[in-house]
């Protein structure tokens, strides 16, 4: 008879890691939950899901990628097995622990199912555009027939979408999608009592595999049985794809632990690294085609919305007609939307506030395109301040405003069809029915111009000269072989081939014997034939044949004969590490997740992909140690290419993907101490963020800012010392938001008159206090008659009654004036004190500390829950002000009908988690006023409120209330 638990009898005699402990601590197995671990490679997490499984005893299955990573769990765990036996990669014999492919259990049924599904999905489409079922099947009877390839290409499209929509199909549905071989070793496995699935890489589980997994996963519920499920993988899969997001979040849930990547650098199990960025400027002929769009864009906005019907148009948004509500049943409006007859408040204040209460983006793209072609228009005062480039949100105001007021009109069919072609050369296409994204143009471009090849030759010459030297080992990765755009009157398509032919011609590069390698293609320059052809032949043991190219004569195709793509990226693999070969050029697909490198210490990466998986996934090729340089610090570039000169956000598209990598990633902050940190800051310095911020507003250079990076960078050997290998770490991630001034957070909140004021009764109080006294010793001492000391006595009193609160008030006033620190502590005390007696966090203490020149604040000592939710209510309560249900107004006497754009900040937006509940929001008032100054709660359901939740709208936010999110690891 089979032991229920056999897992429970193997054993682990060797020594974890720090972090490794970490893992084991804080994750708990329970049967039918499942368990989801993010962690670097490099950080053991095959041992960890083998201990895992352990714990949890029961019979377990493993499923990985590929038959190289399913061997290395099978010899892991035959070492902690009692013997052999106890494991298998077989599944025609499942064992204790039986280690498969995920293609073993995904294989589909070739032509079946999936296929009749979709004819099924065809046939019902026919039916809702107005045929009964049976025409329906005639229909596609006879175009199975007379057009064949019709038929199989809307047959295969529809499978696909099918099959992205299976995880509404019930387990029989997708079980009759299964080759008859998947369901047998589902038998299998419930059969042999299966009750723990541990899924390597678990980030493939999109679509399909994430499904198949579902359905053995119910059919071991079906047997009674509470299946474990143990995700493990370096990078959690993007939200971005949706459909394979859902699936995969519904399948393993929310992250359990995340190892971040600088726990396994700290204990010398990665190589310590630099992220860093070189900018570069499209060519001449790519900017000529790039500028005439962006002008002709900027010039359709001003003209179309610039003139006086575009102008009204965007006030008929900002001033929306104010119509009676009846609420008396308690029904729910809109905040801010109230209709008041109260004669003080003007009906363009609450039309204002009707109009971002009912859609707020709308109206600050709006307000936005209003600063723009109508900077002295009368409403700007009272809206919200914006700046920056033309982006995506104006122009849907743009395209709302052509439907409405310019497709209806005859006369103006010309304007429309113009319109609509020139949105179409940025990815727009607009219809009858609306707007919507294509493919753009402008962003392809940017993404592939030739500039950046030229900047990977530049990058690999600096590497050279005045890095590593020969220790160079450099992968540059691109999107495609060959892209098929050649948008920008380009000669040549871009991709890895036109990279690989731009380095090669570059003479700096001679020395570095380059090798370009795909699934289709191995390149080397044709200077390098006689020193790679035969070390080429001696690893694969097959003399490469020569083939002429027609494209480049300075490179040199080569073909083996009977070896694959990968046997041929292990052979260039090998030529890299013995230094023969010190650049590879390559593609995503090939040299991204699953191609190992240890020797790798350049990453140049000029593709596209922005997700957090692909980012992580990229940046993992350089990070592994090499024995052959026990020192290696790894550089991974990103190349960026911007448009100083456009007015559009569109052409700064390249920007934007740089960010999204860059909020991937830890890396040692670039300025001040060596903080590990999230984000751009481990990256860029402060300026060249702040000069991105202002692209299309503000001349901004390429040369400028890679000059920038330049002088960032340092020695690798003092890279590695700011990383503090071999330190403790508690690896607690803090969760802060920083602002960039040391400025009291009160300086600006409480306005300077409401400041003088207490300034001026605390000097009253303290003046009527001297003068009484004054009067006292005057008398005492005989300088003046008694009726003159009679007169400052009486004056003493009227000024100066209760000395003792003048000294109180005097205090006040110092308290109001103090440094930063204290402000920011009083604050964060406030939010802290509601968040916890509303229940909102359940423990933790703010923390108020300088940092890089200005101030962080967080919440220490918490979960990471927590801190995330003290955090949002922080950046809620000093940041600008959207749709909010209750304000807090910090200056309740000031008079907002005198105020400019420069007066003082008078409201701040109660946290939208504390302003769920009228009580909670008087809570947060009522500790406001005793920790910080005085206020008064505005519920926004008054004709005053309304009109203040406007005044506040429209002051801008200074540096002192400017608060970056940033993550600390430490």
């Amino acid at each position: 008879m089979m032991a229920e638990e056999p897992l429970r009898e193997w054993r682990f005699s060797g020594a974890l890691r720090a972090s490794q402990q970490q893992l084991l601590q804080a994750v708990t197995v329970v049967p039918g939950e499942p368990v989801h671990i993010v962690s670097p490679p490099g950080s053991g997490k095959t041992l960890m899901g083998l201990l895992l499984a352990m714990r949890q005893g029961a019979r377990t299955v493993v499923f990985a990628p590929t038959t190289t990573i399913a061997g290395q769990w099978a010899r892991q765990a035959r070492t902690l097995a009692p013997s052999d036996r106890a494991v298998s990669i077989d599944g025609e014999y499942p064992a204790d622990l039986t280690v498969l492919t995920y293609q073993r259990i995904s294989t589909t049924e070739r032509g079946g199912a999936f296929d009749e599904l979709a004819r099924r999905a065809w046939q019902q489409e026919l039916v809702d555009g107005g045929r009964d079922t049976a025409h329906a099947n005639a229909w596609l009877a006879s175009l199975s027939t007379s057009n064949e390839k019709a038929y199989t290409r809307g047959i295969a499209r529809r499978a696909r979408a099918v099959r992205k929509a299976m995880a509404r199909l019930s387990p029989d549905e997708l079980a009759a999608g299964l080759h008859p071989n998947a369901r047998d070793l589902v038998d299998r496995l419930v059969a042999h009592g299966v009750k723990t699935i541990v899924l390597d890489e678990c980030h493939h589980l999109l679509d399909h595999w994430a499904l198949v997994i579902a359905y053995l996963e119910a059919r071991l519920r079906a047997a009674a049985v509470q299946p474990t499920l143990i995700g493990l993988t370096a990078t959690a899969p993007s939200p971005q794809d949706a459909t394979g997001f859902e699936n995969y979040s519904a399948l393993l849930g929310e992250v359990d632990f995340e190892q971040p990547t600088p726990a396994v650098v700290k204990e010398g199990n990665l190589a310590p690294y630099r992220d860093l960025v070189w900018f570069t400027e499209p060519t001449a002929p790519e900017r000529v085609f790039l500028m005439r769009n962006d002008e002709l864009l900027t010039a359709l906005i001003v003209n179309t919305i610039g003139s006086a019907d575009g102008i009204s148009s965007l006030r008929s948004i900002l001033l929306p007609p104010l119509s009676e509500t009846n609420d008396t049943d308690g029904s729910a409006r809109p905040v801010g939307a109230v209709v008041t007859t109260d004669a003080d408040v003007s009906t363009t204040t609450a039309r204002i506030a009707a109009a971002f209460a009912a859609d707020f983006p709308l109206a600050i793209a709006a307000t936005s395109l209003l600063r723009k072609v109508a900077p002295h228009d009368d409403l700007l005062p009272m809206l919200p301040p914006t700046t920056g480039a033309i982006d995506d949100a104006e122009i849907r105001v743009l395209a709302r405003y052509l439907m409405q007021r310019v497709l209806p009109d005859p006369a103006r069919e010309q304007d429309w069809n113009r319109a609509r072609s020139l949105l179409a050369d940025f990815g727009y296409a607009l219809t009858d029915r609306g707007i919507r994204k294509t493919r753009d143009p402008i962003d392809t471009l940017l993404a592939s111009t030739i500039a950046k090849d030229r900047a990977v030759a530049d990058i690999l010459a600096w590497e050279y000269e005045h890095g590593v030297g020969d220790r160079l080992r450099a992968v540059v990765v691109t999107d495609f072989a060959k892209h098929g755009n050649r948008a920008g009157n380009r000669a040549s398509s871009a991709g890895a081939l036109r990279t690989f032919s731009v380095i090669v011609a570059d003479d700096r590069s001679a020395g570095m014997m380059p090798v370009l390698v795909t699934a289709r293609h191995l390149r080397i320059a044709a200077r390098d034939l006689s020193m790679l052809l035969p070390r080429l032949a001696e690893i694969t043991g097959v003399v490469p044949e020569i083939v002429p190219t027609d494209d480049d004569d300075q490179v040199i195709e080569l073909k083996i004969p009977g070896v694959s793509a990968a046997h041929t990226v292990a052979a260039v693999s090998k030529l890299l590490a013995r230094g023969f070969v010190r650049v590879i050029v390559g593609t995503r697909g090939l040299l991204g997740e699953g191609w190992d490198s240890p020797a790798a210490n350049t990453l140049i990466d000029i593709t596209t992909a922005s997700t957090s998986t692909a980012t992580q996934q990229l940046r993992g090729r350089t990070m592994r140690l090499d024995h052959e340089w026990p020192d290696k610090v790894a550089h991974n570039w990103t190349v960026v290419a911007i448009l100083p000169e456009a007015r559009t956000a569109i052409a700064h598209s390249d920007v934007r993907r740089l960010r999204r990598k860059l909020d991937a990633l830890w890396g040692v902050q670039v300025e001040g101490p060596p903080r590990v940190v999230r984000g751009e800051a481990m990256a860029l310095t402060r300026a060249q963020s702040e000069s991105l911020q202002r692209l299309g507003t503000t001349m901004v250079r390429a040369q400028t800012l890679t000059a920038a990076t330049l002088d960032t960078v340092l020695p690798r050997s003092m890279t590695a010392q700011r990383w503090r290998v071999g330190e403790p770490f508690t690896g607690v991630v803090r969760r802060a938001s920083l602002f960039p001034t040391t400025t009291s957070p009160q300086s600006v909140l409480i306005s300077t008159r409401h400041q003088d004021g207490i300034a001026m009764r605390a000097g009253a109080y303290l003046a009527g206090a001297v003068v009484t006294i004054g009067a006292g010793v005057w008398t005492q001492v005989g300088l003046v008659a008694p009726i003159m000391a009679l007169m400052l006595a009486v004056a003493g009193i009227l000024l100066g009654v209760g000395g003792v609160r003048g000294m109180r008030v005097w205090c006040a006033m110092r308290a109001v004036r103090a440094d930063a620190l204290a402000g920011h502590a009083q604050i964060a005390d406030v939010v802290a004190t509601v968040l916890r007696m509303i229940g909102a966090i359940s423990e933790g203490d703010p923390e108020v500390h300088t940092v890089d020149g200005g101030v962080a604040v967080s919440l220490a000592n918490a979960s990471d829950a927590d801190a995330q939710v003290f955090r949002q209510a922080v950046q809620e309560l000093y940041g600008p002000i959207t749709t909010p249900r209750f304000l807090l107004d910090v200056d309740p006497d000031h008079n907002r009908a005198a105020q400019s754009e420069a007066s003082p900040i008078t409201a701040v937006a109660v946290p939208s988690v504390i302003g769920k509940r009228r009580q909670w929001a008087d809570m947060f008032a009522a500790h406001w006023a005793e920790t910080v100054a005085p206020a008064q709660l505005r519920a926004l359901a008054a004709a005053e409120d309304v009109a203040i939740l406007v005044s506040a709208r429209a002051q801008p936010r200074e540096d002192t209330l400017s608060a970056i999110a940033r993550d600390v690891w430490s």
